[in-house]
């Protein structure tokens, strides 16, 4: 009978082992369970920076999934590496397009815009739109330059710094760039020593062209300024801005009141002034659906005894213009535009807008405005404040006639809005660069031209 002993069975063993590399097996099982882990912490900072949801989100998210049974590790769960995560993910993905664009060469425009940072310092920010892998033609950031000078040969040596840091040397941009867009500003389109100007030199292919958006808030400015009895109703809506925005106490007593009546609060900001005009609409939205909840606090605001005298008649005045039906009427009106205004600049800011698009929405919004001229009636809330008017009652609140507040001619106001949309369209269709961008697009196709 043949008796194997234990230890002879535990050299067996050893032996086996060996032969099947349990090291190297150990090893790269590690090596995947690390990998794995790494891989679900990235794609919650990805999460993050998708959703524009802050940094400090990062260790709770990481905190959740590991109480949920998800294998994160344990390491790279502070906000801190979050930030190094996106950062990480960012310039990996924008080497990939541009990887891509230096294989496949397609045409492209450069974005760029002017803006300040928090230290006061003047950047500039630069897009590219381009086709990716043969595809729909899309728009994404490439960097944030700090200028050292803001004149137009500085912009220009540091764009081009810029773009050749990432690959587009001179004989790409040359091949390969077609367009150049803007703001209106004097450096950037100026027609003698221009950033577009001296770009065009050097390119001469390159078209440029005005921001449609800017353009856009350049014929608002224009109508607002004709149109001079808005400047009692837009400095009655900065009033409110400044007494909400400056102070906590106000606006936490504004939460109350809009509570009681069951509606959302909204932030108030100012109207017609240097941000898109959607930011207008929303502001006037918020008005228009806080009114109730703003009338209550106005009014328990100045019979308040904790308050001074001088501010209890202040609330009581604002009051007051609040309750005309002058106010009313104009915020109706204001409504009615602006919500064609805010839709029209919305649907500018898309990222796979096309320049016939454009043109078709533009003329639609000039047939909008010259029928809303000739019917101002046809807005749905200017016909609601109107009725508001017979019935003496709006939202609740009972309305006053106050001969001192002024009406918005909604005829003047409307015409005033189609004019300065004409002359901004006209001004857009004897620009050069548009006729040549039409002409290309018909000879080319939308694929590469708008």
């Amino acid at each position: 009978m043949n008796i194997v002993s234990q230890s002879h069975k535990l050299a067996q063993d050893i032996v086996k082992r060996q032969n099947e590399e349990a090291l190297k097996s150990s090893f790269l099982k590690t090596q995947k369970d690390i990998l794995a882990s790494t891989h679900n912490v990235f794609r919650t900072a990805y999460y993050i920076a998708k959703n524009n949801r802050p940094y400090s989100d990062h260790p709770g998210l990481i905190e959740l999934q590991m109480i949920n049974g998800v294998n994160v590790g344990r390491v790279l769960h502070s906000n801190v590496t979050c930030t190094d995560i996106v950062h990480f993910i960012s310039k990996e993905m924008r080497e990939a397009l541009l990887a891509s664009i230096k294989v496949t060469r397609p045409k492209l425009t450069v974005l760029v815009d002017e803006s300040t940072s928090l230290s006061k310092k003047s950047c500039l920010i630069v897009y590219l739109r381009t086709s990716v892998d043969s595809s729909e033609p899309v728009t994404f950031f490439l960097d944030l330059l700090e200028l050292e000078s803001t004149t137009a040969d500085g912009i220009i040596s540091q764009l081009l710094n810029c773009l050749q840091k990432y690959g587009l040397d001179d004989a790409f941009l040359k091949e390969c760039l077609v367009g150049f867009c803007s703001d209106g500003a004097s450096v950037m389109v100026g027609r003698k020593n221009g950033v577009y100007t001296k770009l065009r030199s050097k390119y001469p292919g390159l078209i440029g062209w005005h921001c449609l958006n800017h353009r856009l808030e350049l014929s608002v400015s224009d109508a607002v300024k004709h149109c001079t009895e808005t400047n009692h109703f837009t400095a009655f809506l900065d009033k409110l801005y400044c007494l909400y925005h400056q102070s906590p106490k106000n606006l936490r007593e504004l939460d109350a009141a809009v509570s009681e009546v069951g509606v959302c609060l909204r932030k108030i900001g100012r109207v017609l002034g240097i941000r898109w005009v959607a930011s207008s609409f929303r502001t006037v939205n918020a008005v228009w659906t806080m009114y109730a909840a703003l009338y209550h606090h106005l009014t328990s605001a100045s019979v308040d005894v904790n308050r001074s005298s001088n501010d209890r008649c202040m609330y009581e005045g604002l009051a007051a213009k609040l309750t005309s039906v002058a106010f009313v009427k104009n915020l109706g009106l204001m409504m009615d535009a602006l919500e064609e205004l805010k839709d029209l600049s919305e649907a500018l800011q898309s990222r796979d807008i096309r320049l016939s698009q454009s043109v078709n929405l533009i003329k639609r919004q000039l047939d909008v405005f010259k029928t809303m001229s000739r019917n101002p009636d046809s807005g749905l809330f200017y016909k609601t404040a109107c009725e508001a008017e017979q019935q003496g009652v709006f939202n609740g609140i009972t309305l006053r006639n106050d001969p001192r507040q002024k009406i918005i001619d909604p005829t003047s106001f409307m015409q005033h809005y189609a004019k300065a949309w004409k002359q901004g369209w006209s001004q857009v269709k004897r620009n050069p660069s548009f006729k040549r961008s039409m002409f290309l697009i018909q000879r080319h196709g939308q694929a590469l031209y708008h």
